[in-house]
């Protein structure tokens, strides 16, 4: 029993240490867009498509203020209330009678369809009511520099792109969210690199809901916004179909330009992450199970390991346990000091970890039993609603 613990305690040392050394080769030094706030900005009209449900209590008036101040010349906002509830139509009403306001159009939603999810519809309802030549979909959440439009369109034009989508800096306020939203990076960074993702003969994509940039032109050759209108993760569908046709795609972080508060604690984190993890995982349950169970297993117990096993007096496979764990601090370190929090933090991703697995089974079970996931007040993949794309014919 002690062998067959010591073997998979220094896998498990092994598996992180590996880690390690993969992430200080590949991940420190990921491609970011800086601003270019000098730079002559290009002649081509960008309408600017933001979906809004629900969203006055958070920061939508900071949001659409700071794209109504963008320098870039020719643009336009698009904001479609998603039939919010909240008084969110109200604030932007008030926001389209500013001085600033004439840059923007205000979309009423119209009423679900039954096969349709909310975003998709918003975004395909915003295509309709916009008259520029680029499409930039965006999030009520983004706080934009007043430079973020012109440095995006001139890197896409002077960079022969088709499409470009831009990795926000991320604001992080509660506890759980600062132990959380490293841990879903570090998963981002091992399934999809971005030295991967940009690089057009690999099928690693990922797309950036926050910020995906293209031409009209690309937008309709992968079906416009009905080719994802059943899809949760509709930025990661729409950033498969764009690399799948061969479009000319790259990915960026721009901390500089874009930032966000993605969720607001762990309630928010929680329905949030339940609505996308398994559908980021394809809607396999095997892979949904394996996957809570491996994140349980050695993202979360290795430092409850280490502390029960030395009191028991089990030192070799205590001390392999505590070294898994010390990477663990090295990585999650630098990870939280690159998002310019502190560090200190790191000693507390275990429990990152543990609500990771748990929101992954919990996303799992609502979605397989139709019970569905709430957000925004709707059930998404309820039973009798829209299926998950595993179930459809």
């Amino acid at each position: 029993m002690e062998f067959a613990l010591n073997i998979f305690a220094l896998a498990v040392a092994c598996l992180w240490i590996a880690g390690a050394v993969w992430f200080l080769l590949k991940g420190r030094n990921q491609p970011t867009l800086n601003l270019a706030s000098d730079v002559e900005p290009p002649h081509e009209r960008v309408s600017v498509i933001v979906p809004v449900r629900n969203e006055a209590h958070r920061v939508l008036r900071e949001n659409i203020t700071s794209l109504l101040n963008q320098s870039y010349p020719h643009f336009e906002v698009v904001v479609v209330d998603d039939r919010s509830t909240d008084n969110s139509l109200a604030v932007l009403k008030e926001l389209s009678a500013s001085p600033l306001g004439r840059r923007m159009k205000i979309v009423e939603g119209r009423e679900l369809p039954r096969d349709w999810l909310g975003k998709p519809h918003a975004l395909h309802q915003g295509l309709q009511a916009a008259d520029g030549q680029l499409i930039l979909t965006t999030d009520a959440d983004i706080i934009f520099h007043p430079d973020a439009l012109k440095t995006s369109v001139y890197y896409l034009k002077s960079r022969n792109l088709d499409v470009l989508s831009l990795v926000p800096r991320l604001r992080l306020e509660t506890f759980w969210e600062k132990v959380f939203m490293p841990v879903f990076g570090w998963f981002c960074f091992l399934a999809m690199p971005l030295y991967r993702v940009n690089d057009p003969e690999r099928k690693e994509t990922i797309g950036v809901g926050n910020f995906f940039l293209l031409s009209r032109k690309a937008l309709e050759s992968v079906g416009g916004f009905e080719a994802i209108k059943d899809d949760v993760a509709e930025d990661l569908r729409l950033g498969e179909l764009v690399k799948q046709v061969g479009l000319r795609f790259r990915v960026e972080t721009a901390p500089d330009l874009i930032s966000t508060r993605m969720y607001s604690g762990v309630m928010e984190i929680w329905d949030g992450f339940s609505k996308n993890l398994f559908s980021a995982l394809k809607f396999s349950v095997p892979r949904g199970i394996a996957g809570a169970l491996s994140i349980l297993i050695f993202g979360f117990l290795p430092a409850l390991l280490a502390v029960i096993l030395f009191l028991l007096g089990m030192h070799v496979p205590a001390m392999l346990f505590a070294i898994s764990y010390l990477v663990q601090l090295i990585i999650f370190s630098i990870i939280i000091i690159n998002i310019e929090e502190n560090p200190m933090y790191s000693v507390f991703i275990p429990f990152g970890f543990g609500l990771y697995s748990m929101i992954l089974m919990n996303s799992v079970y609502r979605i397989v039993s139709g019970r569905g996931v709430n957000w925004k007040g709707r059930n998404i993949y309820e039973k009798g609603g829209i299926k998950p794309p595993r179930e459809r014919n």
